[in-house]
């Protein structure tokens, strides 16, 4: 990753940000579709491919430290069987 945090994805450019430059990051391509993992695993964000751009900006991925509890509040069984 270059210093400014930019990055090359199938000959499209995109910014990950200056606080990821000299991380090595992943990027995993579906189609069109490309999401750039951190190196701990953790999504960073998304960009879809478009053959008119040169630059397409990541949409970032949302983070929520709190793990799923609940869904439409009923609670949610983590480990059936269990």
């Amino acid at each position: 990753m270059a210093s400014n945090g930019a990055i090359a994805v199938a000959g499209h450019r995109t910014s990950v940000g200056t606080t990821h430059a000299g991380t090595t990051v992943t990027a995993i391509r579906d189609n069109n579709h490309v999401t750039i993992y951190h190196p701990d695993g953790q999504p960073i964000g998304y960009l879809h491919l478009n053959p008119d751009k040169n630059y397409i900006p990541l949409t970032p991925t949302p983070h929520d430290p709190q793990p799923l509890t609940h869904l439409s509040g009923l609670p949610v069984d983590t480990c059936p069987g269990t």
